[in-house]
């Protein structure tokens, strides 16, 4: 079958992080072994709305047999408008959405889009090739995994399955989406070279964070890739797409030590050793003095870790298991035994949190040793457990999930407005980022025109 994939953009049209998709990159190369023709378009980097995808459908789109669409939930606006475009135009068409959104919501996604023929509510890369499969033979909807469809105006679902060895699945369609193309957008900003890509190492969460819906997406526990399948990517990348560095994009890497070590290990013994990073966050708690200059070694050189408050009652709300006596001294110790550059992650807004637990949050990220913070509020996400229980007892209200975006306040507190937690967010990052050894520190990581169009862009929706 022919099949096109979609990274579907958001009505906002600028993007804070700009990357290749490795969720469809994943799910390409696994239908294109089963002898599928695979194209994928990603709207965030073409700068694609709705008027652009009609212009690609009325070019090519009768060429396509199923379309699939990248549903994280604030893209549903264009999620929506894309996926309707094509069934007005493909009356016939198979389409497909996946995602974060449709795996944490699956029933609400086929009933807000009726025109929606499947939801994947898992890991598609055995699934998608299974549904395609299903499509042109038997239509046989129930022996596929992962998946929700439409019978007999009932919405129906198979079980969740998850691949223990993921190993078994093939590295991403790199040359359908080449990282070499791709403007300097990055997680978080920084990066210490112009040519990157986005890797995944491992999968799975075991922490219970309300706030999170990591374990859903990706299960409980931690699979791992063997550290020479990783090693032979890093090698591709730099090979063939001339990538300078890599971002790893895993929730927990560094807790599941042994694998953590075997990839450092293996990066040592590459001809060419990949400079990398990892921006998505680790926890503090897994690290030690010999873990941290094994990492520095093999070409870690930068980090995001979560703190999240300064209250040891919040992070007990949240479920972080975090005791906050650590925090100070971990981080004293990464100074202290690495060059490695730390970013901290902190929250405020959470339910239940008192104003002056949140200004507790903003003096420990103004008081630690770190390089750069990013102060989050509360939003109030599908997935994590916090979500379903505001929703359940109505605390929630109405949302519009197109507006969650970062540093948009869609969500307060009880006894917090709005317009007060934007204040204290706009005060967080000025009381930390208005420091001379801050702002120094911020301007020798600074390397290209895209970095501080990156960095001008987010001050401004920051404090504007």
């Amino acid at each position: 079958m022919h099949v096109l994939l979609v990274n579907t953009s958001h009505v906002v049209g600028k993007h804070y992080v700009v990357l290749p998709p490795l969720n469809l990159g994943y799910i390409a190369e696994a239908a294109r072994r089963e002898g599928h023709t695979i194209d994928v378009v990603d709207a965030i980097k073409d700068d694609m709305g709705p008027a652009e995808f009609a212009a690609l459908l009325d070019q090519k789109g009768a060429s396509y047999d199923v379309m699939g669409f990248s549903y994280f939930s604030p893209m549903r606006a264009n999620v929506l408008a894309f996926s309707r475009m094509a069934r007005e135009k493909f009356p016939s068409t198979p389409l497909v959405v996946g995602g974060p959104h449709p795996i944490f919501e699956p029933e609400e996604t086929l009933q807000s889009a009726p025109w929606m023929d499947f939801a994947m509510t898992g890991e598609g890369e055995e699934a998608f090739p299974r549904l395609l499969s299903e499509l042109s033979n038997g239509r046989h909807f129930e022996s596929v995994p992962n998946l929700a469809w439409r019978e007999n105006g009932t919405i129906r679902r198979t079980a969740a399955r998850w691949i223990e060895d993921i190993n078994r699945i093939p590295m991403p369609a790199w040359d359908l989406m080449r990282p070499d193309r791709y403007p300097l957008v990055p997680n978080g900003v920084f990066s210490g070279a112009d040519r990157i890509a986005p890797v995944m190492l491992t999968r799975g969460c075991p922490y219970p964070c309300k706030f999170c819906g990591a374990p859903t997406k990706a299960g409980k526990a931690i699979r791992t890739r063997d550290a020479e399948n990783v090693a032979a990517e890093a090698e591709l990348l730099m090979t063939d797409y001339g990538v300078e560095e890599l971002h790893v994009m895993d929730d927990v890497f560094t807790t599941k030590r042994a694998n953590c070590v075997a990839v450092c290990e293996a990066f040592l013994r590459m001809k060419r050793m990949p400079r990398w990073m990892l921006p998505n966050g680790i926890r503090l708690d897994s690290l030690d003095e010999e873990l941290l200059r094994l990492l520095e070694r093999a070409g870690c050189w930068s980090f995001a870790v979560g703190i999240e408050s300064g209250s040891q009652r919040v992070l007990d709300l949240m479920d972080k298991r975090l005791d906050l006596s650590l925090v100070h001294d971990k981080v004293e110790l990464i100074k202290r035994t690495t060059r490695i550059k730390i970013t901290g992650f902190f929250m405020i807004g959470f339910p239940g949190e008192t104003e002056a637990e949140m200004k507790s949050t903003i003096d420990l990220a103004c008081s630690l040793p770190i390089d750069r913070a990013n102060f989050f509020n509360y939003t109030p996400f599908p997935g994590g457990p916090l979500y379903y229980h505001l929703k359940e007892s109505g605390d929630l209200g109405p949302q519009e999930s197109d507006r969650n975006l970062i540093y948009s306040v869609t969500y307060a507190p009880p006894g917090m407005t709005k317009d007060r937690l934007k204040r204290l967010l706009q005060n967080a990052y000025c009381r930390f980022y208005l420091r001379p050894k801050i702002l120094w520190g911020l301007m020798r990581e600074i390397h290209s025109l895209d970095q501080v169009k990156n960095l001008l862009f987010r001050a401004w929706n920051i404090l504007w």
